[in-house]
Formats: structure tokens, sequence, C-alpha cells
């Protein structure tokens, strides 16, 4: 008399298909395979994938001073009527640049600007 489920199918006659899943289910017992739930913590790709809230700034400048590190998107724009500088280059009246971070933990380092004589306006987002 069989004693397990899978020596009862090998009694049946098997052809085809029937025989490939005996076979499949007789390695699985020589394997000794336990199949099961698999529990993953996932707090870590969780933290990596969550949106972050950022702080928005706006400040006006007219005189040379820096943008401290730590920001992931910087805008300065040259309001006023004569030339400014953003890290040494010249930022023309109308003219503005932006610098982001391009990952959620990446930041942007120190930018020194000179608003001297002209208006800056800076939005940061920290």
């Amino acid at each position: 008399m069989p004693t397990t489920n899978i020596e009862a199918l090998s009694q049946h006659a098997l052809t085809g298909e029937g025989k490939i899943l005996l076979a499949i289910a007789r390695a699985l017992i020589d394997l000794d395979i336990v199949i099961g739930t698999v529990n993953v913590d996932n707090s870590a790709i969780e933290a990596l994938l969550a949106g972050v809230v950022r702080t928005p700034a706006l400040t006006r400048a007219s005189g040379s001073a820096s943008v401290a590190a730590g920001a992931n998107k910087v805008s300065i724009r040259n309001f006023g009527v004569t030339d400014g500088t953003v890290l040494g280059a010249v930022l023309q009246p109308g003219e503005g640049i932006t610098f982001h971070a391009d990952h959620n933990k990446d930041t942007i380092g120190v930018i020194a600007y000179d608003a001297t004589g002209t208006d800056f306006l800076i939005a940061t987002l920290t």
C-alpha cells in the first residue's frame, strides 16, 4: 500500500506532463525543500523610496556672501541693472542659474556670490 501521495501517483499510468510533474515532485522531496514564506525587512528600501519634505527659502541679496552647503536645489537670479558674480562667473541682469542635487541624499556645496551694486533673488530648497 502506498504511504505518500507521490507513491500513489506513481502507481497510476502517467504519460507526458504527468510523468514530468511526478519527476519534479520526487526531486523536491529528495532535496527536502520546504516551500514557505520569506520574511524580509524592507525598512531600508522603504526609506530610500519614501518622499522627502523639502523646506523652501527666499533671500534678497545686494552684497557679497555665499549660500551655505546642504541645499538640494539653489536658484540665483539677477534682478538688478548691473552684473554680479556666482562662483566667479558673471551673472548679467536678467540671467539666472540653478544648481540641483540629483539624488535624494545628495546636497550642494557652498556657492559664493557677489551681488554688490545689483539685486539677486536666491531660492533654496533644503
